[in-house]
Parts: C-alpha cells; sequence; structure tokens
C-alpha cells in the first residue's frame, strides 16, 4: 500500500489513459510451453506469497490470551482467503493481477484479535467470536467495494489528502510493529513487557534478537537492490544460517519446537490438512458467539472498509503503471468486493490486489489469467493437504518479516517523510501516527483529517479570490463592447478612477472574503490620497479630474461556490460602501450553473433577495473583526437613507456591469455633459476640416462623418503626414457621389438583420437606436453607432465568407446600408473615392483589432502567473508605452 501511493499517477493520466491502450485478457497465454512456464511462475509466486499470509495469521491469531489451537485454525482461515481472493480477482479482472492478503487490514485485524483474546470471555468462545467478528468485517468491506465500483464512486476516494494517507500507513507501521513484537515475545507492548522479555536470556538471543536483525537485513536489502529474487534469497539464507546456528549450540530442530522457538507443533494436524471449516459449514459455531464483542468493533470494521477502498485503488492505479496498461476501476472494485464477501462467508479475512507480486509476476513475463489461478489453487491445495514443514518455520522469521513491512512504512513517512514532505504536511503525518498509537485508528484517522482540514482552510485562505482587478484609465482599463464618441470615451477614462473592477474566482469563505474587504478599502483610500494630491495641484492652478471612488463592480462569473461564513463578510461590504457613497455593481450570478447559496450571497450584497435562515444563522456566528461588533444582515441607517437600489445594482453579465458604470459616469453631472457635447462639437469640426494629429477612425460617430472623411480624402498622405486638401467643389461632389452608393433603412425592434451562416454581402452604419450580435456558444454583444459586418463584408469580397453571428436590433432606429455591387460600381466609376472608403475602412478594422487584442491581453496577463523575469510593474509601464495609435478608438 505505501509503495502504491508512491507511485499513484496523476488524475489526467488515470483519466485519460496514459499508458498502452487496454487490451483483452486471456486465459491462457499461448502454447503448452506458455502454460507450463506461467504455471511455474503461479507456483513461485505463490511460495513467498505463503510465507506473508502465514505471518498475518500469526499476527492475528496468536499472542497473549490466544486459545490452544488458534493459530493452527487461523493458518487455515488465511488460506482459504487467499484462494478466494487470487481465484476470483484473477478471473474477474481486466488486468494479470496476483491478490493475496493485505498489510493495512492485518494489522487492523491483529487489533480486532487482541481485545478480543485479552478480555474476560470463555476459552471456547473467543475463536468463535473473533471469526465472526472477522466475517462482518470481510463482508462489510466487500459490499462497501462493490457499491463504490457498482457507482462509479472510486475517483472521489483518490481526493483523499496525502499527509492523511502518509500519516494511516505510518500508523500502519506502528500496529505491524508491535505484531512483530507480539509474535517475537509473546508479550505486549509496553514497559512491563519490555522487562518480562529481557528477562529471558534464551529466548532473547533464539528468538527476539534473530528477528531484528533479520528484519533489518530485509530492509537494507530491499533498499539496496530492487530484483526480484532479494526477498526469497533473504528468506532462505536466513532461515539455513537459523538452523546451523541452532544446531552448532546443540539444538536438533525437535529441541527448538520444544523450546517454543518454532511456529509448531500445531495440535490437530496429524492428518497433514488444516483442520478449517468454512463459518456457515459450523453452524454451532455462530452458537458460541459473544456478539456484544463483535459489535463492540464497529469502528474498526468501518476503518477496514474505508482502508480496503483506498488500497484497492491506489494498488491498481500503481499496478497501472507497473504493467503499462489500463484497467476499469469498477471491474477492480467489483473483483475486489465479490472475493472479500465470498472470504467473509466461509469466515475469512479482506484480501485484495498485490502490487508487489503482480509486478513480480510481469517481471518473470505474466500475460495471463493462468498465473493468479495458479496461486489460487496452490492455495487451496495446501489448504486441503497441508504444509508440513510451516510448523518448522521459525517464529524469528515471522515475526522479522512483520517488523520488516512496518520498517518500511515508518521509513518512508517518519524518517524520509521528514525532508519530503512539506512542514505543515509532515506535521498532519506526525499528529496521525500518534494519535493511532495512543489512541487508535479511527481517533487518529479522524484527528489528522481534522488538522488536514483546518490546514487546508488556512492555506486556502491565501489563495487570492480576486481573478483580476481592473480601473477604467486609459493606461490600465477595460472597456465594455457599447461603443462611445470620442468625447465620452475621454470623459470615462478621465474619471476611470472612479470605478473598480474586480474579478472573483473560486470558493469564498470568511477568511478570503475579508481579505476582499481589506482590498476594497484600500482601494477607496488610495484613490482618496488621489484626490487631495491633485486637489493641491489644482490649488496651483491645474485642472483636476479626480473624484473619490464610486462604483466598485463584483464579478462572480468565475467563483465555484460559498460558504455561509461569507455573508457577514458582504454585509459588511454593503456597509462599507454605503458609508462611503459607494456603488456596488454585481455581475455573474445569471449562469444557469450558479448555486443557491452563491444566489444568496449576491442576494445579502444588493439587498435583493431574502437569505435563508440557515445561512443568516451561519453568518451570525462569525465574528467580522476582533473586538466588532457582527456585521448586522439587516440594512444600516445609511442604506435605508439612500435606499437599496441606491447601494447595489444587479447585473447580468460582466459586460453588463462595465456598460453600467460607464453609463453612470457619463450620466452623473449635467454640467459635465454640456463639457463634452462641446467636445464632440470640436472633435467633429476639426476632422470635418481635415486638419489634426487624429486619426480617421477616432473621429467616427455620425454617418455625416464617414462620409466627409471619404469625401475630403482622408487617409492619403500628403507633406508631413497631412492629409492633402480638397476643394470645396470637389468635396461637395464626393458627398453626392458616395451617399448615392448608401441606402438608409429603419428597422424596428426585434427585426432580425442578418443570420449566421447567411453570404455576407452587405456593410452597415448603425446611424441611431441599437443592435446585438449573438455569436456561438450564445455570447451576446451590444453594437451602436458603429459599422457592422465589415470584417465578414470585406472576406466575402475576396472568399465568399459568411457571417459568423446572428444579428438583431435591440432598440429601434436607422441604418445605412452598402451592398457589393455599391462598392463595385464606386470601384470603377470613382476610383479614388473607392481608394479613400477602403482606407477609411482598413483604419477602422486595424482599430478594433488593436483595442480587442489589447483588452483580452491585460485582462489574461493580470488573471495569469507573471511571466518568468518580468515584475507587474514592468508590464505595467509596457502598456503605458503604448504609442497613441496603438490605444483603443471609440469602437472598443
Amino acid at each position: 500500500l505505501g509503495r502504491a501511493h508512491r507511485t499513484l499517477p496523476s488524475a489526467a493520466q488515470a483519466s485519460q489513459g496514459s499508458h498502452a491502450s487496454r487490451q483483452e485478457l486471456r486465459w491462457l497465454p499461448g502454447g503448452p510451453s506458455e502454460c507450463l512456464q506461467a504455471v511455474a511462475t503461479g507456483f513461485t509466486l505463490w511460495v513467498g506469497s505463503a510465507v506473508f499470509a502465514v505471518s498475518f495469521a500469526t499476527l492475528i491469531f496468536s499472542g497473549p490470551g490466544a486459545p490452544e489451537g488458534a493459530l493452527v485454525e487461523g493458518i487455515g482461515v488465511v488460506l482459504f482467503s487467499s484462494a478466494v481472493s487470487a481465484l476470483v480477482v484473477s478471473s474477474l479482472s481486466s488486468m494479470p493481477v496476483i491478490a493475496e492478503v493485505q498489510d493495512g487490514p492485518s494489522a487492523l485485524f491483529g487489533l480486532m484479535a487482541a481485545t478480543i483474546f485479552s478480555g474476560a470471555l470463555p476459552e471456547e468462545l473467543k475463536l468463535p467470536t473473533l471469526e465472526t467478528a472477522l466475517a462482518v468485517t470481510s463482508i462489510t468491506s466487500g459490499l462497501v467495494s462493490f457499491l463504490v465500483g457498482r457507482f462509479e464512486l472510486g475517483t472521489s476516494v483518490r481526493f483523499l489528502p496525502q499527509p492523511v494517507v502518509g500519516g494511516f500507513l505510518a500508523g500502519t507501521g506502528y500496529v505491524l510493529a508491535c505484531g512483530g513484537w507480539k509474535v517475537l515475545t509473546d508479550e505486549p507492548v509496553s514497559l512491563t513487557g519490555l522487562e518480562d522479555a529481557l528477562s529471558r536470556p534464551v529466548e532473547l538471543y533464539a528468538t527476539l534478537l534473530p528477528g531484528l536483525g533479520f528484519g533489518a537485513l530485509l530492509a537494507t536489502a530491499t533498499k539496496s537492490s530492487s530484483k526480484f529474487y532479494v526477498i526469497p534469497a533473504c528468506i532462505a539464507g536466513t532461515t539455513a544460517a537459523y538452523f546451523l546456528a541452532a544446531y552448532a549450540m546443540g539444538y536438533q530442530p525437535s529441541d527448538a519446537m520444544e523450546a517454543g522457538w518454532l511456529l509448531g507443533p500445531f495440535p490437530g494436524m496429524e492428518g497433514g490438512a488444516f483442520p478449517y471449516k468454512p463459518l456457515l459449514a459450523d453452524p454451532l459455531r455462530l452458537i458460541r458467539v459473544d456478539y456484544s464483542y463483535v459489535a463492540e468493533q464497529a469502528p474498526r470494521v468501518a476503518t477496514i472498509a474505508c482502508l480496503s477502498v483506498l488500497g484497492v485503488l491506489l494498488n491498481v492505479s500503481a499496478i497501472e503503471v507497473a504493467l503499462e496498461r489500463d484497467s476499469v476501476i469498477k471491474t477492480e472494485l467489483q473483483a475486489a468486493g465479490l472475493a472479500s464477501i465470498l472470504s467473509g462467508l466461509g469466515g475469512g479475512v479482506v484480501n485484495f490486489h498485490s502490487l508487489s507480486s503482480t509486478s513480480l509476476a510481469k517481471g518473470m513475463g505474466a500475460s495471463s489469467r493462468l498465473e493468479g489461478l495458479t496461486v489460487g489453487v496452490c492455495y487451496l491445495t495446501a489448504l486441503l493437504v497441508g504444509m508440513p514443514w510451516l510448523a518448522y518455520a521459525p517464529r524469528a522469521l515471522v515475526g522479522g518479516l512483520l517488523l520488516f513491512l512496518a520498517l518500511a512504512f515508518l521509513y518512508d513517512w517518519v524518517l524520509a517523510g521528514a525532508t519530503r514532505l512539506p512542514r505543515d504536511e509532515y506535521a498532519i503525518v506526525m499528529t496521525i501516527f500518534f494519535s493511532i498509537a495512543a489512541f487508535g485508528y479511527l481517533v487518529g484517522v479522524g484527528f489528522g483529517l481534522l488538522t488536514a482540514a483546518a490546514i487546508f482552510v488556512a492555506d486556502y485562505s491565501k489563495v487570492p479570490i480576486v481573478r483580476a482587478s481592473f480601473s477604467l484609465t486609459d493606461e490600465e482599463g477595460v472597456r465594455s463592447s457599447a461603443s462611445y464618441t470620442v468625447a465620452e470615451l475621454e470623459a470615462i477614462v478621465a474619471r476611470g478612477e472612479q470605478a473598480y473592477v474586480v474579478v472573483l474566482q473560486g470558493f469564498i469563505f470568511f477568511g478570503t472574503a475579508y481579505n476582499l474587504l481589506s482590498d476594497l478599502r484600500a482601494k477607496a483610500l488610495a484613490v482618496s490620497e488621489t484626490v487631495v494630491a491633485d486637489s493641491s495641484s489644482e490649488d496651483e492652478g491645474e485642472e483636476s479630474l479626480a473624484a473619490p471612488l464610486r462604483y466598485v463592480i463584483l464579478d462572480f462569473s468565475y467563483v465555484v461556490g460559498v460558504d455561509g461564513s461569507a455573508l457577514s463578510v458582504f454585509s459588511k461590504i454593503r456597509q462599507f460602501a454605503a458609508s462611503n457613497g459607494i456603488t456596488l455593481v454585481i455581475s455573474g450570478d445569471d449562469r444557469e450553473e450558479a448555486r443557491t447559496d452563491l444566489q444568496e450571497l449576491i442576494g445579502v450584497a444588493t439587498r435583493g433577495w431574502e437569505v435563508s435562515p440557515g445561512l443568516a444563522e451561519r453568518a451570525r456566528q462569525v465574528q467580522v473583526e476582533p473586538g466588532d461588533t457582527l456585521a448586522s444582515l439587516e440594512a444600516s441607517p445609511t442604506e435605508r437613507q439612500q435606499g437599496a437600489r441606491d447601494v447595489a445594482v444587479r447585473v447580468g453579465s460582466f459586460d453588463d456591469a462595465l456598460r453600467w458604470v460607464e453609463r453612470a459616469i457619463l450620466a452623473e453631472e449635467a454640467e459635465l455633459g454640456l463639457e463634452w457635447s462641446s467636445r464632440s462639437s470640436d472633435s467633429a469640426s476639426t476632422l470635418a476640416n481635415g486638419g489634426g494629429q487624429k486619426r480617421a477612425s477616432v473621429g467616427i460617430e455620425t454617418f455625416d462623418d464617414v462620409v466627409r472623411l471619404v469625401a475630403r480624402g482622408r487617409g492619403r498622405s500628403g507633406a508631413n503626414g497631412q492629409a492633402p486638401g480638397v476643394d470645396e467643389r470637389t468635396a461637395k461632389r464626393n458627398e453626392m457621389l458616395f451617399r448615392k452608393a448608401w441606402r438608409p433603412v429603419d428597422f424596428a425592434e426585434g427585426e432580425l438583420v442578418c443570420r449566421r451562416g447567411d453570404v455576407a454581402d452587405r456593410l452597415f452604419f448603425i446611424e441611431s437606436g441599437s443592435w446585438t450580435a449573438t455569436i456561438r456558444g450564445g455570447l451576446v454583444l451590444p453594437i451602436e453607432r458603429t459599422f457592422v459586418g465589415a470584417v465578414g463584408f470585406y472576406r466575402s469580397a475576396y472568399s465568399g465568407a459568411v457571417r459568423f453571428a446572428d444579428v438583431r436590433v435591440a432598440e429601434e432606429g436607422s441604418a445605412w446600408v452598402m451592398d457589393t455591387d455599391s462598392v463595385e460600381w464606386i470601384e470603377l466609376e470613382q476610383p479614388e473615392l473607392a481608394a479613400a472608403f477602403h482606407r477609411v475602412m482598413a483604419s477602422h478594422l486595424a482599430d478594433t483589432l488593436v483595442s480587442r487584442n489589447r483588452l483580452v491581453s491585460q485582462y489574461y496577463r493580470r488573471s495569469l502567473p507573471p511571466v518568468e523575469g518580468e515584475t507587474s510593474e514592468q508590464s505595467d509601464e509596457d502598456d503605458a508605452s503604448q504609442t497613441e495609435e496603438e490605444r483603443p478608438s471609440s469602437s472598443g
């Protein structure tokens, strides 16, 4: 399980299939020679697996308080479980895997057995009670695993935090170490047990020290080499060395067995077979069960069930990497679940996919189901025929194997984890480790989950919920899709600092929401300081257009959810806006996938919806600031005086919010409107005379502007880059000819102007009213006082392009229309006039492209991590250094 978690592939690999395509698994590898090789491979795998199976059986069925004959009965139970799991999983799996008894569940089974054996039960009730508890646990684990696979819930377990898994595995190492100590000394893990073990020098040198040495040898050897023969060679060499040393000291194998240094003798095995009967085949044993002890094991049953599902997922994911092929997670979970259910019906333990044995099988050439089936048949044969050599297995060997597994877990997560893991994650691992050692598995894992959740909340509160922030100034600002005159655009830019645009993202809760409140306070203070500085400049004779922060746009388009604790903070934001004369403009809650809690949070900010009692109650339980009274969900006195509509406004999309603020700035003061009118007139007259440094497209506000620009040859370069002069008579003639190519059209509200897919054979200029363009994906863009269809019109002239949007009239008005025949007429009859028109359109299209590209690049530059080696200040300076020719026009 530990090695599986270390090699767990990413979610992308698991979902997309990073390995070879899934292949149909064969029952037989090929001809007779291949089948013989597969059987030999299976037998070799069984020999190594059987040693570990006996070790786990010894962990569970031996120790203080164990009744006579429990170990031999337990070995039969484990052999039966291993046979069932190997046969079932090999038959149903989508990969050539080997299933066997696992260390994690076995450690918990050992705790369960220790509790029952050390209780006040009569000797004849202990073993049936333990077998019943094992059966209930295995059946429950199998049902959970099967249902998780049946309803395809396996991917949800992958989100378990790594430190929690690591702490659990470290705790498993501690339990296995305790089990190894129990096997080696027959004493509990305590100071008294240590004293008793050290007080027996013969057992100390015959069992304890050899077991410790064998465990250390295996740990060192497996770290030094990953060859498949390392563990079998160590087992064979250590066993031979043990008996040679005993013989040198004058001990025969029979003497060692009599002294208790070996696993045998096994009473009841005189005939060779293990005295095992499936639990359901002996109903009398169900009567000799103390079910109160079984019920007390419910927490461990739940823990083993969860551990089994997690173990299957981790092992299967790692096996996919080892075998370089994909699996069907659903199938693997159901196969492991069915195997555990059948094992439980016989009183057996949990078994599932083995990473080590499967990897070893691959190294030996396994490619079919036959290898796993051979392992199952060998286990079944050993159960029916017996394993007489097992009685001569040294107890030091079995205990050393358990210590080896324990050392592997402890090294990976307690020792190596100190340098491999971040401090907070390592703290979680150690918290779970010590909690398991002190209070048990369930308490330890539960406490670890709470600690991980607390650290996650603390870390997540540092993640900014502000995806991007802007003002409406020319250097840093954003624009809506609405079209404005030059004077209106200049007014919006001049007062752009009055508006602060915030695009939110992620999950909003108290910590992140309070960061937003602090950000808004800091922004309001910074703008106020700017106003004071500009007022000083005004006193010295310079004109100041600065004003305090008046509008804050909060866009929720990228918010995925909200916690009730954020309600009180947003109520505080609303009160802060009301007391400072700021209007909140809320957007992004018109999405179909917007959650109810998000809608209610926005309702708190806008006073538009009634807050649900549950969210309101959670909000009142959160203190906004130390020593501060809790922000009320009721309207403040300032809000009641101003009215909720003056405090916050709800609109649909982000573009709607920008349009609302832009129009609010334009309509804020009547005297400013008169000033813009005069500016507009000045701009128009200047452009009509063909002078000034402004580009042609900047002055396009009405259709008459277009006519005057084209009629006076706007776009041709004369001396010093100025347009050549055109006499009044020629200009009047050009205006008449150019107007002849256009025709006025009135449009009613809701009328379809053009449909996506139509041939783009007409060019429009909106004189009054407004239109909307709906592009693929449902995005709706408003259009006012500008050219419509210019890109498609020019593409159609040369490549037959079609419209890419549905255009409808949103507000009735008038427009001018030019078709391709009129363009051809101008080009043939008046080539100079056509050239001037094309230059004006080229300038318009270029300005539109530069404007939109600049806005998109600015938005993503602020929403994505900064480029390495480039600071945000450098990027802002690059934007500010753009020439006048690169800045957006009114068509933006």
